[in-house]
């Protein structure tokens, strides 16, 4: 399967709310540059293309198997 399609299914799946903030906050405590560029639009509701791509990493990492 195309990375994009498996990227569309687990975030369909798994991307909630709380999911996003907790790659907020893994971001505030691991990667201080990614932060200060999610950071102001995340607080205005907004996730940005640097953000949507630590979810897809994410959600990569923690549900996509292989």
């Amino acid at each position: 399967m195309k990375r994009e399609q498996k990227l569309k299914i687990l975030r369909e799946e798994y991307l909630t709310p709380e999911f996003t903030q907790s790659v907020v906050e893994e971001l505030q405590q691991n990667n201080a540059f990614m932060y200060k560029l999610v950071e102001k639009d995340y607080e205005n509701g907004i996730v940005n293309k640097y953000l949507s791509i630590a979810i897809d990493l994410r959600l990569e990492k923690e549900f996509g198997g292989n």
